[in-house]
């Protein structure tokens, strides 16, 4: 299979030294032209075990989620760039699915755990507020940005493991210090006409540390974008 071109890892990180640890062994780096990491103030070790794995860590420069997307475009001067958490919550394989993707001519591939096949961490639990909040929030979106366009509905709009071609790179322009890029990044998608696609990915559970997008808030500042 030919590339159209060279794709970039750009590893989002901040205190997750464990989930580092049993991820990074397990990303194929061939796929790569280049693996790097931008950290955001980690002071569990996640840096220094980064670095001893031959991968460049990179401190974020700028505030909020959407800062570590501007680092890693910023770093990935003009190439595709594919967006993995390792957390130890998503297997590393799907980085390949992901990379055939965008050799397909995607703009947009998401690893979804909203389709058939996925599975989101919260699928065993009864109350499953990620999952259904994330399904709301897909909705949400199409219908205000989608559906004039005729493009299909984004299951997933809150899944950060995602890549991003050229095309769509070019016209990434978030709000600054803002923790709804991955949402912004879906309504660029609609309003611009992208080709986007999701394969389907298991999320397990956390295995250690805490999220750092705490529910309360973060839930509050995704509505808000919602209905903005």
């Amino acid at each position: 299979m030919s590339k159209r071109s060279e794709v970039v890892l750009a590893l989002f990180v901040r205190n997750e030294k464990v989930g580092c640890e049993k991820s990074v062994p397990e990303i194929d780096r061939s796929l790569f032209s280049e693996v790097f990491a931008i950290d955001a103030g980690s002071s569990d070790g996640s840096v220094e075990y980064l670095e001893s794995q031959g991968i460049k860590v990179y401190a974020q420069s700028s505030e909020g989620y959407s800062g570590a997307y501007e680092d890693a475009v910023r770093k990935a001067n003009g190439q595709d760039l594919i967006v993995f958490h390792p957390k130890g919550t998503v297997n590393p394989e799907v980085l390949a699915r992901m990379v055939a993707e965008l050799d397909k001519g995607v703009d947009l591939i998401i690893a979804s755990r909203m389709v058939t096949d996925g599975k989101n961490a919260d699928d065993d639990s009864f109350f499953r507020h990620r999952k259904w909040f994330g399904r709301f929030a897909g909705l949400v979106l199409y219908f205000r940005f989608g559906q004039k366009s005729g493009m299909p509905i984004v299951k997933d709009p809150l899944h950060g493991v995602r890549g991003f071609s050229q095309h769509l790179i070019k016209q990434l322009e978030l709000r600054p210090n803002s923790v709804v890029a991955d949402l912004e990044i879906v309504r660029i998608a609609y309003e611009n006409q992208f080709i986007v696609a999701e394969i389907p990915v298991s999320e397990a559970k956390r295995i250690s540390g805490k999220t750092n997008f705490p529910t309360f808030r973060t839930g509050f500042a995704l509505f808000s974008y919602l209905f903005s």
